[in-house]
């Protein structure tokens, strides 16, 4: 994006890391964030979906785009 010969804007350089490939970072970074967020939304919602869904009748409805049911 920025600062080599090849970038989009090859005068500006605002790398937040020394590294080439941000990677190394967002991937850990996005699995821990993940992780606490996966914690943080059990202890607030209880249950996941509304009583009256069947979570699998929504993914078949989902993955065939029919109904599960008669």
């Amino acid at each position: 994006m920025s600062g080599g010969p090849t970038a989009l804007i090859p005068t500006a350089d605002f790398a937040w890391f020394g590294q080439s490939s941000p990677a190394m970072v967002s991937v850990p970074a996005a699995f821990l964030l993940g992780w606490a967020g996966s914690l943080v939304g059990r202890r607030r919602g209880g249950q996941t979906h509304a009583p009256e869904e069947d979570p699998l009748a929504v993914d078949a409805l989902l993955l065939t785009g029919r109904p599960l049911g008669p």
